[in-house]
């Protein structure tokens, strides 16, 4: 089987008028989860702010190159994923927003 070839962008658009350039702070919802016996859902995602690295291109997949406080993360965007276990469901991350930078206000 053939490898896939990758290639590394580095700029992403998340909407119409946002783009994240290495260095931006975002943060992320969604993520994978591992579904046990009861039903209930217990998240394997990443959590926090997570400062943009570069973007990951592999086919028809779009992965996330990022930092995080615990090191650096891969975040699967689009494309379809399979599990190795039936147990654990790969749902892609979204951006929720960019964080921006606090500034402080004249005469405060």
């Amino acid at each position: 089987m053939p490898r896939l070839k990758e290639r590394r962008e580095y700029e992403y658009q998340v909407s119409a008028r946002v783009w994240l350039t290495p260095g931006d702070e975002f943060r992320v919802t969604g993520g994978p989860y591992f579904k046990d016996k009861d039903g209930k859902k217990t998240p394997l995602a990443v959590r926090g702010v997570l400062k943009f690295d570069c973007v990951i291109l592999r086919g028809k997949q779009k992965f996330i190159g990022c930092w995080s406080r615990e090191g650096y993360e891969v975040l699967h965007m689009e494309g379809k994923r399979k599990s190795l276990l039936p147990q654990i469901v790969c749902r892609p991350y979204r951006i929720t927003g960019r964080v921006r930078s606090t500034h402080k206000r004249k005469g405060a």
